[in-house]
């Protein structure tokens, strides 16, 4: 199967979601079935935007999204979510610990 470069329309984003936790702090280990999926991911590829919109996210940023938004699709053997850039909450930066 050929490889595929992905390029979103307008104002969407393709994320990699960060993959959820499969054990809890105490050691449990969570099954498949009851993962509830990351609501964090990291954008792979952005739109160009619109006349009325320019995109203020880049590729490389972390974000947080909602539970119940966009599309999943897989790209290159790989899950991916698509989402208009409207749907994410922000990005994430992490700060150094002093």
């Amino acid at each position: 199967m050929k490889k595929i470069k992905f390029h979103p329309l307008n104002d969407k984003v393709s994320i990699k979601r960060n993959t959820a936790e499969t054990v809890t702090k105490g050691g449990i280990i969570i099954p498949d079935t009851a993962k509830k999926k990351a609501q964090q991911g990291v954008i792979q590829s952005v739109g160009k935007g619109n006349n009325n919109y320019t995109m203020t996210v880049k590729e490389g940023d972390e974000v947080l999204f909602g539970e119940n938004v966009g599309v999943d699709i897989q790209i290159n053997g790989e899950d991916h979510l698509i989402v208009q850039e409207g749907s994410l909450y922000g990005t994430i930066e992490y700060l150094d610990e002093e």
